[in-house]
């Protein structure tokens, strides 16, 4: 049995997926093409559940393990590239410098295929070539807060210091390089830093038509509807999610742009991660686990229908401990606990994560062991009740404990 695990053996690119019957690696591009019509309850009439299970899970653990050999080697990229990159903002002298494999990552990242078969000179003409048109169009996937961050660049003559960038935008500075929108540079007074080249800042001039920022208006809210699916939800499959975002939507997109979308913005979120064909809870430690967990308790039933203004609630990033069950759990918990508000926010958000884990009893067992007096024991489970209970669970499908009367 011949296995690249590394490498499709249909194109040559990066493999992700190991297809259990034909034996063999593939990238994500031929497993789009492979799988593209395959719908999970098709799949599962054609064959015995058992076997799905077994050759779902041998994918997605390939899957999960060559992901996470991938991150693990991009994690130390910038910090080596500081002191290998020109002071320039010339792009071609930008590319000049860099490593066949750093020229292919960025031109994979803008959508270029069949990198492999390009030498270095050749990959890097290629660049050149595209640039312009490619990275418009990722510009133009970006959310607000994205296109704020990356204007700061331009409105600062294409430079900025690496430690006067705020913690809100660290996120994404990893992203602006891997699609080559900046580069990491160090400057004469030895001043980690990150510089656009001039043909970028050329192009974002471009984006202040009106039409281009109506557009990243909208990819916001549609971003933040993703948000507030995952939150509520844990996992779905990408073209779960799409549909689902399209009944909120008044114009009509096209189903691609909004995998696009999705796909892009889940590079600078710490709140989602796409793998394969999955997209999940950036909390969630093993997605194959919740997948067969959800499919086990809930398989018959339809997701929990959330209103739009729900949706965006969720996506907000402290919603843990913002929404109104929150609010409510402070001004109890207060009235009889010396917590700061802190210790509080960690408590709330650290029961979000939990009860998707352990049932409510399990949950409140637990609780009673931490508080020695019995008044209080009792004082405290109820009030952590109260909170918990009207959760989305996400192996109920988005419903809370509430909603499905679970202990």
């Amino acid at each position: 049995m011949k296995q690249k695990c590394e490498t499709c053996e249909k194109c040559g690119k990066n493999a992700v997926f190991f297809d259990i019957n034909l034996q063999l690696w593939i990238c994500e591009e031929c497993f789009n093409k492979e799988y593209k019509d395959l719908k999970v309850d098709e799949f599962i009439k054609r064959n015995s559940q058992d076997r799905y299970n077994e050759e779902l899970n041998n994918i997605l653990i390939a899957m999960e393990k060559l992901c996470d050999s991938i991150k693990e080697s991009n994690n130390k990229r910038i910090e080596k590239q500081f002191k290998k990159t020109p002071y320039s903002k010339d792009l071609n002298e930008l590319l000049s410098a860099m490593t066949r494999e750093r020229l292919a990552k960025i031109a994979e990242a803008l959508g270029i295929g069949k990198v492999y078969k390009y030498k270095k000179q050749d990959l890097k003409e290629v660049l050149l070539s595209s640039y312009e048109k490619l990275i418009l169009d990722k510009f133009e996937l970006l959310d607000e807060g994205a296109f704020k961050s990356l204007r700061k660049y331009y409105k600062n003559h294409g430079e900025r210091i690496l430690d006067n960038i705020g913690d809100d935008e660290g996120i994404y500075i990893d992203y602006f390089v891997e699609i080559g929108a900046i580069f990491p540079v160090e400057n004469k007074d030895g001043n980690k830093m990150f510089l656009m080249p001039s043909v970028t800042q050329e192009l974002i001039k471009l984006l202040e038509d009106f039409q281009v920022r109506r557009k990243i208006k909208n990819n916001t809210k549609i971003i933040n509807l993703y948000r507030g699916m995952v939150r509520a939800y844990g996992l779905l499959e990408v073209y779960q999610i799409v549909e689902f975002v399209k009944q909120y939507l008044v114009e009509e997109y096209d189903h691609q742009y909004l995998v696009n979308i999705l796909r892009e913005s889940s590079k600078y979120s710490d709140e989602y991660i796409i793998e394969g064909a999955f997209v999940f809870n950036s909390n969630i430690d093993n997605y194959v686990s919740l997948y067969n967990d959800i499919n086990r308790k809930m398989k018959n039933r339809d997701y929990r229908k959330f209103s739009e203004s729900e949706l965006l609630s969720l996506s907000k990033s402290n919603w843990e401990v913002d929404n109104s069950y929150a609010k409510d759990f402070k001004r109890g918990f207060l009235k009889y606990f010396i917590m700061s508000e802190e210790e509080i926010d960690e408590f709330l958000k650290f029961l979000y994560v939990i009860v998707q884990e352990k049932s409510l009893d399990e949950i409140l067992s637990e609780i009673k062991g931490m508080i020695q007096e019995e008044e209080a024991k009792e004082i405290g489970v109820d009030i952590i009740e109260k909170y918990v209970v009207n959760l989305p669970i996400w192996t109920n499908k988005g419903r809370c404990m509430k909603e499905l009367k679970i202990k």
